[in-house]
């Protein structure tokens, strides 16, 4: 196991301490890593799909002043 990895899954995860990490195998960490990664990439994915979803109630030449004024 490796420090970078141990680092990575433990900001992926949001942890403040790694000592439950330090148990697993370099293979798991490294799953378990990228598993968070997945995760985040395709909520953040759903979560700007919900948002363009939301805006087409809008008018299409306020969509962007909306857009920017919701989520600046």
């Amino acid at each position: 196991m490796t420090p970078e990895l141990l680092a990575e899954t433990k900001s992926e995860l949001g942890l403040a301490d790694a000592t439950p990490l330090v148990t697993l195998p370099t293979e798991q960490l490294a799953w378990l890593r990228d598993a968070a990664r997945t995760a985040r990439d395709r909520e953040q994915a759903a979560l700007e799909a919900a948002v363009d979803r939301a805006l087409d109630h809008v008018p299409w030449l306020l969509r962007g002043a909306v857009k920017r004024i919701l989520f600046p």
